[in-house]
């Protein structure tokens, strides 16, 4: 039974990335941080392709 169980949830701390112009340099982070991660998936998806396809003609 769950009855006299508590649940705590706690809110993330807020980031700082120390910037004068406030949100709009979030923003910008946060963009840069979002390619980064693309370009980082398209890197390991052209690999495994790549793997693939050597893989693939040496059998």
């Amino acid at each position: 039974s769950l009855a006299g169980m508590e649940t705590t949830c706690w809110n993330p701390l807020p980031k700082c990335h120390g910037s004068k112009d406030g949100l709009l340099n979030v923003k910008k982070a946060k963009l840069k941080e979002k390619l980064l991660l693309m370009l980082s998936m398209l890197s390991c998806h052209l690999l495994v392709l790549l793997t693939n396809l050597f893989v693939f003609h040496f059998r």
